[in-house]
């Protein structure tokens, strides 16, 4: 493999925090066993200067809309682009679509295309109320994508999803699994349990050896703050000594979300908003993470950024999601809707803690990812 040349192609703008986290990290990775590049697109046309690797910007990218009516100009650019490589990893049906296009058909054999589904994508179209006009665009758009997305599962050598629901919901509409699950990686060296912080953190805001909950990210519809806050009530009545820290960029929008806008100090809520660079600390001082979600497929087949910090970290999970519970059910708790004391069963121990925080640091690196890549079948088709 070291003589093997690699290009990771993005599809997430350089500017948002899972760039960082998840296409810088998996460059890296490749980087670490083989020469690899990035090529990416940034909406706002600012320059990404790659940390330890060779990042490229594209000038053209291939938006559904564009393909229409510049295929054959970007179809050449890229050929330009993808010279010289020999595995093309492709974060994204569009990407992989546009890698394939782009070489030529008696060229074909000397390249492994990698697609790397991060989602039901028609689904997120049709996924949140919206009027006449986007309903119309996104269903001609789920129809393009639709198309798109089978011509990739019919052509590329190696096919991964994030979960084993994704894995079958691609195998229901295209004929084809995945042959690998890989969850939403993280930075393992920045999200994971530190016991240092964890001490200063409960220090800092005069908690002592009581059951903390954290629940992070923002007050959206689809977080389903409601349930929380039907949740953690009942909860509190047969637990009053334990708390609930939330992290969120707008505590009054969690507020109103939760429907305890007059209940935060009755129920022992700590709302903040802090840097993100401070959430893993946070996440350190508590015990259990909390995350709620729609019962809807896009949430059935995803793996949440959230999720991933939280088992990293050591935490002990609470959630409605049935299909997140299934994965691990060690570390993985259903939350009752009268308000169930089952997590008081199990008391703090902090080998256990730094036990549970390696393992999945292990599992959640993009190390591992990129290592479980390598090691595919060799007798198959997915052969790298």
């Amino acid at each position: 493999m070291k003589d093997v040349k690699v290009l990771y192609i993005s599809d997430i703008n350089p500017d948002t925090l899972v760039f960082h986290s998840q296409v810088v990290g998996m460059v890296l990775a490749w980087n670490q066993i083989t020469e690899a590049t990035l090529l990416y697109h940034s909406r706002k046309r600012h320059p990404f200067s790659g940390n330890g690797f060779t990042a490229v910007e594209s000038k053209g990218w291939p938006s559904i809309i564009r393909l229409i009516w510049r295929l054959e100009t970007l179809r050449n650019n890229w050929r330009k682009l993808l010279a010289g490589y020999e595995v093309i990893h492709c974060r994204g049906a569009v990407t992989a679509w546009m890698a394939l296009k782009a070489i030529p058909r008696k060229k074909r054999k000397y390249y492994k295309i990698i697609y790397d589904c991060r989602g039901a994508f028609v689904e997120e179209l049709n996924y949140r109320p919206q009027n006449l006009i986007y309903a119309m665009l996104n269903l001609i758009r789920g129809s393009e994508y639709r198309a798109m997305e089978r011509w990739v599962m019919a052509r590329a050598d190696v096919v991964l999803a994030v979960s084993e629901q994704l894995s079958c919901y691609l195998g229901e509409h295209y004929g084809r699994k995945a042959d690998l699950i890989i969850p939403a990686i993280i930075d393992t060296e920045w999200f994971r349990f530190s016991s240092l912080q964890r001490q200063e953190i409960r220090r800092q805001l005069g908690w002592g050896n009581e059951t903390v909950f954290i629940y992070v990210g923002s007050a959206a519809e689809w977080q389903r703050l409601d349930i929380l806050g039907q949740w953690w009530p009942l909860y509190f009545r047969k637990n009053p000594r334990d708390r609930l820290l939330a992290l969120t960029d707008s505590p009054a929008k969690f507020l109103k979300a939760t429907g305890m806008i007059e209940g935060a100090a009755q129920y022992n809520i700590t709302i903040a908003s802090v840097p993100h660079s401070e959430i893993p600390g946070y996440l350190s001082a508590a015990d259990y993470g909390i995350i709620f979600r729609d019962e809807s497929l896009v949430n059935q087949v995803s793996s949440p950024v959230k999720l991933s910090e939280y088992l990293a970290s050591g935490l002990l999970i609470i959630t409605n999601q049935k299909y997140f519970q299934e994965r691990n059910t060690d570390s993985i708790f259903l939350a009752a809707s009268h308000g169930n004391d089952i997590f008081t069963d199990i008391p703090y121990r902090e080998n256990q803690r730094l036990l549970r925080s390696e393992y999945w640091c292990e599992q959640l690196s993009a190390k591992n990812a990129v290592n479980k890549i390598n090691k595919i079948d060799r007798r198959s088709r997915c052969n790298i």
